[in-house]
């Protein structure tokens, strides 16, 4: 990459306007400006700050429709749900197809 050459430049990264160019050169500055006002945490996403407050909260807004399971993300209340429908949709890619 050349040193008078934006970063992202290289991969022809292009952004709409200069507020999403100015967000996404944070990732590279690793710019955290939502900060959590309990701890130390900081995050890059709002997003991600407000889910992290729910370990302070103890908020747990996805339930479980079969028993009082209760997450912070709706991922974790997927991942739980396969307890109980038994899916089990990844399959180890070094295991042979012929064992099962």
């Amino acid at each position: 990459m050349n040193k008078q050459e934006p970063v992202g430049a290289s991969m022809n990264q292009k952004f709409s306007s200069k507020l999403t160019l100015r967000r996404h050169m944070g990732v590279h500055r690793g710019d955290k400006p939502f900060s959590c006002p309990h701890c130390s945490y900081s995050s890059r996403l709002k997003a991600s700050l407000l889910q992290h407050l729910r370990t302070h909260t103890g908020e747990r807004p996805f339930g479980c429709p079969e028993c009082a399971y209760a997450s912070i993300d709706r991922s974790s209340l997927l991942r739980h749900y396969r307890t109980h429908s038994q899916e089990k949709p990844y399959r180890c890619p070094a295991v042979s197809a012929t064992v099962r």
